[in-house]
């Protein structure tokens, strides 16, 4: 199977609705966390999201304290969504500190399965392709998954922060991306 990043199209939103729908009931505590850009689909339609997406590359130009970045799928050749993620392009605002450059997410169904860090190191490439020698990745210091698939991706932990959330830290890693396995 071979899996790659795509952004969202308008034939995706069967699959994008029905990962949304996953991750709204999944029982998770923060069931969108790194992928803030998805649940804004609770309240939209799908056609709206779309543009807002592709607003997000030039967010930049429209209010220079937000970071632009660009939305991408994680895909089969079946075009099944595995993920979400968003590659951030610069740090501005809380990002610095919380949400770094990338934020992803796996449907709940898909979990467990290597698919975090293949999106992970694909979005690693997009990031050096950007010019992007250094990355920052954040995740909650509960978050065993998220930490172990950041750890596998060579990031090095750089210090904790308050997270949003009462009585949890944030814990944030920086990954060259210089040094990926070619």
């Amino acid at each position: 199977m071979n899996l790659f990043l795509k952004e969202p199209t308008l034939e995706d939103k069967k699959e994008v609705l029905e990962m949304c729908k996953e991750l709204n009931e999944c029982g998770d505590e923060y069931p969108f966390e790194g992928a803030g850009r998805l649940e804004k689909l609770l309240n939209k339609p799908y056609e709206e999201w779309l543009v807002d997406c592709e607003s997000d590359k030039t967010v930049e130009t429209i209010n220079p304290a937000w970071s632009n970045g660009t939305n991408y799928l994680l895909v089969d050749e079946n075009n099944h969504v595995y993920g979400f993620s968003q590659l951030r392009h610069s740090l501005k605002g809380e990002l610095i500190n919380i949400g770094g450059n990338i934020g992803y997410v796996i449907r709940p169904s898909e979990r467990r399965k290597g698919y975090a860090t293949i999106q992970l190191q694909l979005l690693l490439k997009k990031a050096e392709e950007l010019g992007l020698e250094k990355v920052l990745v954040t995740c909650r210091d509960n978050n065993i998954g998220s930490r172990k698939t950041i750890e596998k991706c060579l990031g090095e932990q750089d210090k904790s922060v308050p997270s949003r959330y009462p009585n949890i830290m944030e814990l944030r890693y920086w990954i060259n991306t210089k040094t990926l396995k070619k």
